[in-house]
């Protein structure tokens, strides 16, 4: 089969990559090695200046894309995020082929990111977002989110049919250490306010426990801020390859996930699915997505969204009982290899590009 990824940026680890950029680039690899042929259409690199009006539409791209689909000739289209970068102009030449959506955020179903300034929210609401609708509404033809709380927020918006396929997880070797053989905790993600790194890092300066460390992977605007006010034990690792987060995940006893929902309501969590994968367990807040998937996993704990105390709490909970830790690192291991392995997933998206066909 021929497969024809579109997203607004490509894999690489630059600028702008996140969650959806993972899962093409798991996805990609998953379907060749089933033996189809996959390819990727996206912008360089993110907008600047004046170039991001160019997001509401852009027919440039549109062109471009076009180009691309008389070349690769494909069977399907599996289209992730192009509203933020390519604009909803892309789908025109896309509407004589079957396009499959994997929706990673609820920006399409108008939920706005709620850090970013007033007048870009109204703009999005009154103009992009039922712009971007229509279009979508009249070129796809099967929706995929990554949870079952992003489905149920589509459908009530009118987009059907939907159907749930979680992320991929990675496929890197399992670990050979314990989590109960480290006192380190671990966040992994974007240094943004809603990702509530300052709620981690208020929880873990209350902690006080001797030889605990709280490791910081990731880069973000709030960086400069954050590591001022961290308190002794923290480190800032950075953006790490692919190869550098699985030896760091390999030896922390705990992630930290404490996604704050008022500000961004999560779909899913690409962190947790890798956590789970190194055998570690999840300390997560009750974003109602990250709480589903914790629970299905049973790999974690999960507090109150914000609440530094409830985090403090958790944190030292599975740093001082390392037989909780241990299980909760095994139980979330079992479940993700046989639920999430990339051979699952990549069989998961087959079965339902042929249905569209």
């Amino acid at each position: 089969m021929r497969v024809l990824m579109v997203n607004d940026l490509p894999t690489s680890r630059g600028e702008g990559h996140g969650g959806a950029e993972v899962v093409v680039e798991r996805l990609t690899v998953a379907l060749e090695t089933q033996g189809h042929q996959v390819r990727l259409h996206s912008r360089p690199a993110p907008r600047t200046g004046v170039s991001k009006a160019g997001a509401f539409w852009d027919p440039i791209e549109a062109r471009r894309l076009t180009a691309v689909v008389r070349e690769f000739e494909p069977d399907v289209v599996h289209a992730h995020n192009l509203l933020r970068e390519l604009s909803s102009a892309v789908l025109r030449p896309l509407r004589h082929l079957p396009v499959v959506m994997t929706v990673h955020d609820l920006r399409l179903a108008g939920i706005v990111l709620g850090q970013r300034s007033l007048p870009e929210r109204l703009l999005d609401g009154a103009i992009k977002q039922p712009l971007d609708a229509r279009a979508v509404r009249r070129s796809v033809r099967h929706y995929v989110t990554v949870g079952t709380t992003a489905a149920e927020v589509l459908q009530r918006k009118g987009f059907r049919p939907v159907t749930v396929i979680e992320p991929l997880a990675p496929d890197w070797p399992a670990a050979v250490t314990l989590p109960s053989d480290s006192s380190a905790l671990c966040f992994v993600g974007r240094l943004s306010p809603d990702k509530g790194v300052d709620v981690a890092l208020a929880a873990f300066g209350a902690l006080d426990l001797p030889g605990a460390q709280l490791l910081i992977v990731g880069e973000g605007s709030e960086r400069a801020e954050l590591q001022a006010s961290a308190p002794p034990g923290v480190r800032f690792l950075g953006r790490l390859a692919s190869a550098e987060l699985a030896a760091v995940l390999a030896g922390v006893r705990a992630v930290v996930v404490p996604s704050l929902p008022a500000l961004r309501p999560e779909t899913s969590s690409l962190t947790s699915i890798e956590a789970a994968w190194s055998g570690r367990p999840v300390l997560a807040s009750d974003d109602p997505a990250l709480e589903a998937l914790v629970t299905r996993l049973g790999c974690g704990i999960v507090t109150r969204a914000g609440d530094v105390s409830a985090l403090t709490s958790a944190m030292r909970q599975v740093l001082t009982d390392g037989d909780l830790a241990d299980r909760l690192g095994a139980d979330g291991a079992a479940t993700v290899r046989a639920t999430n392995a990339p051979e699952v997933i990549a069989s998961a998206y087959l079965e339902l590009y042929r249905s569209v066909l």
